[in-house]
């Protein structure tokens, strides 16, 4: 990198006037967590989805599925816990 783009870098100019464009440990760990949460929230929905269909090819009876989405709540509750604090 030549002295001028590392001060360019410095000036912020690359970054819309923040003071830096580097990827802190505190932006790469939001990324991940935000990777993992969208995952998750996928996944749950998947889940939720597949309790409804084996519901309405009545595979599973109505408290069974009431059950699995009770479960899918308790762990949304507990994402929500552990990414706010």
């Amino acid at each position: 990198m030549s002295s001028d783009q590392h001060q360019w870098f410095q000036d912020g100019s690359g970054c819309n006037g923040a003071a830096s464009c580097w990827m802190t440990a505190a932006n790469l760990l939001t990324l991940a967590q935000m990777i993992a949460v969208v995952a998750v929230i996928t996944f749950i929905a998947w889940t939720c989805m597949q309790a409804y269909e084996n519901w309405a090819n009545e595979e599973i009876k109505s408290g069974q599925m009431i059950f699995i989405w009770a479960r899918a709540v308790f762990v949304l509750l507990v994402m929500l816990f552990l990414i706010i604090n």
